[in-house]
C-alpha cells in the first residue's frame, strides 16, 4: 500500500505525495508543466557539437532524457568520463534554458517550485511515514526534502488510552464499513484513526456511509 498525505482545509482529501506535490503547484503555478521532456531533449541533442553521443538513436535519447531528469530531481552531477560529462552538462544547461525561454517547468522544476512554496507556507496535514526499515516510497531527493519541510507543520497528537478491541464478523467490505461506523458511534472521540489494508477500496465506501 502507498502511504497517503491527508489535506483537511478542505474537507477529507487523500492523496499520494506526487499527486500532493502536483496539486499544490497547480494552486500556484506560474509555469507550464511538460508532458514530454525528451522531443525537447532530442532537438537539443541534433543542435549541440557533441563529442561523446555521436549516434542517437530513440532509446539513447530516452536514457538521456530520464537520466537528465533523475540528476536534477536528486541533485547530483554527474560522474563520467570527461567527454561524457561535457556533453551532458551541455544538454542539462541548454535543456534548462529552453525551459525557462519557454516558461516551462519539468516534474524537478515543480517539486523545486513546491518546496520553496512550502518554505515560505504553513499547511497543515496528516501523513503516513514514507520510509519503512530499508523500503523508501519517496521517488526523489527533492520529494524527501518537500516532506520533511512539510514534517515541520504536521500536528501530532499522543495518545495514552488503553485501546478497546473489538472483534465483529463481517461477510463483505460494505459490512466492515458499516461495522467500523456503528463502533465509532460508542466512542466519545472525535479523533479516531481508521487503518485500511487497500485505502483505494476502503475509502469511498467509508465517504458514502459516513
Amino acid at each position: 500500500m502507498k502511504p497517503y498525505i491527508t489535506n483537511r482545509a478542505k474537507g477529507i482529501n487523500i492523496y499520494t505525495l506526487s499527486e500532493f506535490i502536483d496539486r499544490l503547484y497547480q494552486e500556484d503555478k506560474v509555469k507550464i508543466s511538460i508532458l514530454e521532456a525528451q522531443v525537447i531533449i532530442q532537438n537539443i541533442i541534433s543542435s549541440l557539437p557533441l563529442t561523446h553521443f555521436k549516434k542517437i538513436d530513440n532509446e539513447i535519447t530516452k536514457s538521456i532524457t530520464t537520466h537528465i531528469i533523475n540528476t536534477k530531481r536528486n541533485q547530483v552531477p554527474f560522474k563520467y568520463e570527461k567527454d561524457k560529462n561535457r556533453d551532458l552538462s551541455m544538454i542539462l544547461d541548454e535543456y534548462n534554458r529552453f525551459l525557462s525561454k519557454h516558461n516551462l517547468a519539468d516534474i524537478s522544476d515543480i517539486e523545486t517550485s513546491v518546496l520553496n512554496y512550502l518554505k515560505n507556507h504553513k499547511i497543515e496535514v496528516f501523513a503516513d511515514e514514507f520510509e519503512n526499515d530499508n523500503i523508501s516510497f519517496f521517488t526523489s531527493k527533492l520529494q524527501k526534502q518537500i516532506f520533511n519541510q512539510l514534517h515541520k507543520t504536521l500536528k501530532t497528537k499522543k495518545y495514552s488510552n488503553t485501546p478497546i478491541q473489538y472483534i465483529i464478523k463481517s461477510y463483505n467490505k460494505y459490512e466492515e464499513v458499516a461495522n467500523a461506523l456503528k463502533i465509532l458511534k460508542d466512542l466519545d472521540s472525535k479523533n479516531v484513526l481508521i487503518i485500511t489494508t487497500n485505502i483505494d477500496e476502503y475509502y469511498p465506501i467509508f465517504e458514502a456511509l459516513f
